[in-house]
């Protein structure tokens, strides 16, 4: 009976998915079904869209006049301030190059130092003809503001400088960096060559999303082991961020000779995820511009629940007659500053025209809500049920067979088997029966001579009898 039940589970689930209760794991999904979207906590892609304008929900305290901080997860800006005021931003160049190198070479790859890289104001000894591999120069360029190692990224990608810098600009303007001009691989100060802490931000969102950058831009210090044994020991030119600033989680820093810096951080704290980019604070007290920055944002701004998964959305929405209910299916969340809904409007998409059925896994509509910054907020709304058509439900059933042949052939075989444990069940119940029906023998007996006697009264004659199992009845017999 476990078995028969077992197996009558096994076919109504197959038979729940082929009629559009959903799919099992590993089962294509049915055409016109889709799962909701869950949004990842770093971007695939950079947010390319134009610097809002400033945003000063705190004053700050720097030396910096140039100030930018983004939430990672939508681009939306915390703190802005002169963020489209182009100047010397060093970390723009080394950024750029690290970022091309890592996606044309591996890690591994044995670099050749040239003569000119060489000859650069350097602090990694690099000697004209020695082979590193492309590790050690992009730990150096990045941690320790390395020249050399910039040129020698440059010449191993490009053959020679003034040709990777073209491939600079082209990527530039591919991230619509509309204010940035790269002249080198350095970000030594040369004509022409500017850049904003907007464009910085934008460039630094897209290479974090690439692992190998990020696992750069988030090391405060390592040991790096030459192939002769040797070690050398590269600490971050910036590893003060970790121990001034709560929750950082990645910094970099690069300076100008008149003694500038421009830095960025990534730090996270209370579902908060934000990148702060600082453009020319004085040496002496970028760090402290950067502290006083993010922990402003963090005091000022709150991780909220926007919608809930389960909730219901009043829409007018209907398909083929039918009123629609719909709800969201998964929880949103968004930076908001603390206290405030930070929503100024919200409206309703429809997806429609639906027809029937309306699966429930389906979204209908979505909802947008457009915040006091400018920037959105879409929900998706799915149906609270699902509902169908009763005159073509046959007519569904038999599409979805030819869809599913897989599953359909798994129906049909526990189809098969059912009838077979149904067979034998009552063939098995048959066969009791009629065993229970039958008289039941009698016992077996047996006569031994020694027990037959004579009693003294002459009356007859007494017979002791044995029964299969020993037992003496004592039947007299006349």
């Amino acid at each position: 009976m476990k078995a028969f039940r077992r197996l009558l589970a096994m076919w109504l689930l197959a038979a729940a998915v082929l009629t559009g209760g959903g799919s099992l794991p590993g089962w294509p999904v049915p055409a016109g079904t889709r799962a909701a979207a869950v949004s990842p906590a770093l971007p695939d892609s950079p947010d390319l869209s134009p610097t809002p304008a400033p945003v000063r929900p705190f004053e700050v305290s720097a030396t910096a006049t140039a100030l930018l901080v983004t939430e990672l997860g939508r681009g939306m800006v915390l703190f802005s301030q002169n963020a489209d005021v182009p100047m010397p931003l060093p970390l723009a160049n080394r950024v750029m190059t690290a970022l091309i190198a890592i996606e044309m070479f591996s890690l591994d790859t044995q670099v050749t130092i040239s003569q000119e890289a060489a000859g650069a104001d350097d602090q990694l000894n690099l000697e004209a003809g020695m082979k590193v591999r492309m590790e050690y120069l992009l730990l150096g360029m990045l941690l320790r503001d390395s020249d050399a190692a910039a040129i020698a990224l440059a010449e191993q990608v490009s053959g020679e400088e003034p040709l990777f810098v073209q491939e600079m600009n082209t990527r530039a303007s591919a991230f619509q960096m509309t204010m940035t001009t790269f002249s080198n691989a350095t970000g030594n100060p040369a004509d022409g060559q500017a850049s904003t802490v907007g464009d910085l931000s934008r460039l630094l969102r897209y290479a974090l999303a690439n692992g190998t950058f990020r696992t750069l831009f988030r090391t405060r210090d390592t040991p790096y082991f030459f192939q002769d044994g040797s070690s050398r020991l590269l600490t971050n030119r910036f590893s003060s961020a970790w121990s001034l600033v709560d929750g950082t989680d990645g910094a970099l820093r690069a300076g100008l000779p008149t003694g500038f810096q421009n830095s960025a951080i990534t730090a996270s704290s209370g579902g908060i995820n934000l990148l702060s980019v600082v453009g020319d604070s004085r040496e002496a007290s970028s760090t402290a511009d950067q502290g006083a920055l993010v922990q402003g944002c963090f005091r000022a701004y709150e991780y909220a629940l926007l919608v809930q998964a389960g909730q219901a959305w009043p829409v007018d929405e209907e398909v083929e007659g039918i009123p629609v209910e719909v709800r969201f299916n998964q929880n949103v969340f968004y930076v908001r500053p603390v206290g405030q809904s930070h929503v100024a409007s919200t409206r309703y998409e429809s997806l429609g025209p639906h027809t029937l059925p309306l699966l429930a896994s389906n979204p209908v509509g979505r909802l947008v809500f457009t915040l006091q910054d400018g920037s959105t907020i879409i929900a998706e709304l799915f149906p609270t049920r699902t509902i169908w058509d009763d005159n073509r439900l046959f007519a569904r059933l038999i599409e979805r067979f030819r869809q599913n042949q897989d599953l359909s052939m798994t129906l049909l075989v526990l189809s098969g088997l059912l009838v077979l444990l149904a067979v034998v069940q009552v063939g098995a119940r048959m066969v009791r029966r009629r065993m229970a029906g039958r008289p039941q023998p009698l016992a077996e007996t047996r006569t031994n001579p020694a027990d037959v006697q004579v009693d003294q009264q002459g009356q007859g004659i007494v017979v002791h009898q044995q029964d299969s199992q020993g037992q003496q009845p004592g039947d007299r017999q006349g």
